[in-house]
């Protein structure tokens, strides 16, 4: 399979003053797909130090010199490690912090040898009391589950992919394509973008295999839950991991995930979901100017899943979707909602953690809410999605006229064009969102 930021990956082992790249994500995105495939065809030799297979290499991090570590590391493996054209591979890291500290002195002290770390419950690490990042002299990337563009590419739909990539207001997808792209737009819905699962669709065009799968992979999280919290927190981690699927789309209440649950339990729980990388949330602005996170409300906000495959799946819903409906109605339009963020997480900078932003407004007699609020060039843009082809754009015009926007995106089933000042971007082409504008 390919993924779109492998060209970053490369960039960055090609690059002259190159630091430790630090890969960052929730389980089973690709992280270690991406450096140990890619990583043999860019380097000489990869060296692999899993710190959950080899637990006896923590030792070897006792001290942060980059000299003593891999002559440590050396005996460990029992080969030698050379600096040029080799890439060392720290996998599962967050179980040896002190190997996270270390990293900023390879830079330093050994600048030719290719240095990434990865790990999936990272972020605990990273957001502990204790712990003390060392800033400066890391790279970061932060992957994501594979994009509907990826989906096109792993299951042989190349010229689809370039019909919405070659698309334009002056020359939109022909009726056919515009059918075809939002038939396998279901089928991305239902397979979502899990590496894994994908992998599987592509080779098999099996839908139970692939929920076979989805269904190991929401079990994998689950079990990871001990590994980062307390006996008295699993309860709420799972009661918010159950319930988080039916709420998106939703301005969250913490006692829709449980009425018995004290608020500070749940918000503890969505948070270490958060850091887990298995939620992303999605918080009220004012949209009023630049950062939005500058004018973010004090409230819980919405959240989407990292995955909409695993959304379905945590719901059980259907396996095969009919072509002749529109399933993106299915939950009161959550879906479409889920993939739309789903879309826009792909978009914000790969060296970044993503931030998504809506808008709501509760004046008495005057509610209104956006479903996102996006920044494309400097400009804040609203975004509505609508989950069949028609609906009204009410809170859309309102923000318009209050934000004086000059240009509002509706995302639906409908073809690409511009109606006023309303750009219509059908889903298969969120990610060219950017391109569009």
């Amino acid at each position: 399979m390919k993924r779109l930021n492998e060209e970053v990956f490369t960039q960055w082992f090609k690059g002259d003053s190159r630091s430790p790249l630090l890969i960052r994500g929730a389980r089973q995105v690709g992280k270690s797909w991406i450096t140990s495939v890619l990583g043999a065809q860019l380097a000489r030799k990869v060296h692999v130090i899993d710190f959950e297979l080899i637990p006896e290499a923590r030792f070897a991090f006792d001290s942060p010199d980059p000299l003593k570590i891999i002559a440590n590391l050396e005996v460990i493996l029992g080969q030698k490690i050379e600096s040029t054209n080799t890439l060392l591979f720290l996998d599962e890291i967050q179980l040896c912090p002190k190997a996270i500290v270390a990293l900023r002195y390879f830079k330093e002290k050994m600048p030719a040898l290719a240095v990434v770390a990865a790990g999936s419950l990272l972020e605990f690490t990273l957001k502990r009391n204790d712990f003390s990042f060392p800033v400066g002299r890391i790279s970061f990337l932060f992957m994501k589950p594979m994009t509907f563009k990826e989906f096109l590419l792993a299951t042989d739909e190349e010229p689809a992919l370039r019909a919405l990539t070659n698309a334009t207001l002056s020359h939109p997808c022909s009726q056919s394509i515009h059918v075809k792209l939002l038939s396998l737009v279901q089928d991305y819905f239902q397979i979502g973008g899990m590496p894994a699962v994908v992998d599987s669709y592509a080779k098999s065009k099996s839908w139970l295999k692939a929920r076979e799968i989805q269904s190991t992979l929401i079990q994998s999280y689950r079990l990871d839950f001990p590994k980062y919290a307390k006996q008295t927190q699993i309860e709420h981690l799972e009661k918010c991991f159950q319930k988080a699927p039916s709420l998106i789309g939703q301005t969250l209440k913490y006692v829709n995930f449980d009425r018995d649950a004290r608020a500070l339990n749940i918000k503890t729980a969505l948070e270490q979901l958060e850091w887990a990388g298995l939620i992303h949330r999605v918080h009220s602005v004012t949209g009023d100017g630049l950062p939005l996170a500058a004018h973010a409300k004090d409230r819980p906000g919405k959240i989407i899943l990292h995955d909409i495959g695993i959304m379905q799946a945590s719901l059980g819903g259907p396996m095969t979707p009919s072509k002749d409906e529109d399933i993106t109605g299915i939950y009161r339009g959550a879906i479409a909602e889920q993939f739309v963020g789903q879309e826009l997480v792909a978009l914000s900078p790969q060296y970044e953690p993503a931030w998504l932003a809506y808008w709501e407004r509760s004046a008495l007699n005057s509610q209104a809410e956006v479903d996102y609020v996006v920044i494309i060039d400097s400009k804040v843009i609203p975004l509505e999605v609508k989950s069949g082809k028609s609906g009204r754009l009410k809170s859309l015009h309102l923000f318009m006229q209050e934000k004086k926007t000059p240009l509002g995106l509706r995302v639906s089933s409908r073809p690409l064009e511009l109606e006023g000042q309303i750009l219509s971007v059908p889903f298969y082409m969120v990610s060219e969102i950017p391109r569009l504008l």
